[in-house]
Order: structure tokens, then sequence, then C-alpha cells
């Protein structure tokens, strides 16, 4: 059984391996990537390239650390795109709800979250989505806490501040919006795939 399965294993990866080796573009797109590097506008990238569900060709490059030593880049690297969540993620899977009928953009944000700020608030998921809800740029830092459920409550039971504007509150109360309104990955089944973003968290 084991002979069987490294040789389909062995037989994928000579697959894979063929047409990476095919791939018309790898020459000219590792130049350019290593050029980066050497030029120290990078340290490192990733360069994972899907068609019709497959990986195609996947490479890592130079270092994904330089301080306090050097550590190789490798394939399977994470990497924190911080408040690309905001439109990578959360914007699309918003639309996605929005499109199977799960979400109603002018709804209140306590339809689908009834705590938020008290349930007393008249801000919609359009305000949140568009940044005008006038939350504030983060949550209080102090004094220190920590966790995920700790997170949420805070940027539930915040109340706005200001001229409306692009910030983590308003990222966050979108994100458990539709956490809470369908399961998350049966909302956005594209992004749930192995080349896809299988464990994306706000930031």
């Amino acid at each position: 059984m084991n002979r069987r399965l490294n040789f389909l294993f062995a037989s994928a990866l000579l697959c894979i391996t063929a047409y990476a080796q095919t791939f018309r573009a790898a020459a000219d797109l590792d130049s350019a990537v290593n050029q980066a590097v050497r030029d120290d506008k990078i340290p490192g990238a990733v360069l994972l390239i899907g068609h019709d569900g497959a990986v195609v060709y996947s490479k890592a490059y130079g270092n994904r650390a330089i301080i306090p030593a050097k550590e190789p880049m490798t394939t399977d690297t994470i990497f924190d795109i911080a408040s690309l969540t905001k439109v990578v993620a959360t914007t699309s899977c918003i639309m996605k709800l929005f499109e199977e009928g799960k979400i109603w953009i002018d709804a209140p944000v306590t339809t689908y979250l009834p705590e938020f700020q008290g349930g007393q608030s008249t801000i919609t998921v359009r305000d949140l989505m568009t940044h005008f809800s006038g939350l504030r740029p983060d949550v209080d830092l102090e004094p220190p806490w920590s966790g995920y459920d700790t997170g949420i409550h805070r940027a539930l039971v915040d109340n706005p501040a200001g001229r409306p504007k692009l910030n983590s509150s308003t990222a966050i109360s979108i994100s458990f919006c539709w956490a809470r309104s369908s399961n998350a990955s049966a909302a956005c089944p594209k992004t749930n795939t192995p080349n896809g973003f299988s464990s994306i968290r706000w930031a």
C-alpha cells in the first residue's frame, strides 16, 4: 500500500514538474522576481499561478526574513496582507452573500448583529461598506487585551466618534456580519480552495 501511495505521489509530482517546465512565461517571471530581489526592492516572494482550478506554477524566491538571521523563502510561507483583507476577502464575500440573498446592503447592521451598539444603531451595512459609519479608526488598546472574542465585542459596542473614514473597526463589523449571516466557507466557496484563501482574517 505504501509503495502504491509513493508511486502515485511521485507520478503527480512529475506531472506538476513537467507542466511547470512547459509553462512558457516561467523564465520571464523568474527573471522579473529575481531581479526585484537583487535590487533590494523585496527580500523575497512566492509566485503561484492557477488555471482551471489547478496550480500550474509555484516557486519561492529570496528570503522570508533577513533580521535577525536570513531565512529562505518557502512556498508555504504565510504572509500578513493586513488591510488588503478588507477588499480581497470581506468585500468579495459580502458581494457573494448579497448575490445569494443572504444579506441586504441597506439593512441596519443590527439585523445581523443585534448587539451592535446596544441594538439602537441606525448604521446600515452600506454605511460600513462605504466607510460612512463614523466609527473610530481602531478600538482602544488600553488597558491591554487579547483574543478574537474580546476584539469583536469592543468593535460591536464602539460608537461613532467622528467623520466617516476607512478604519479597522468598520472592517471588523463587516466581517462579523459576514460570519454571522452565513457560514463563511459556504458563502464564499471560491475563496476556500487549495489555491485560494482558506484562512483569511481581518487586520
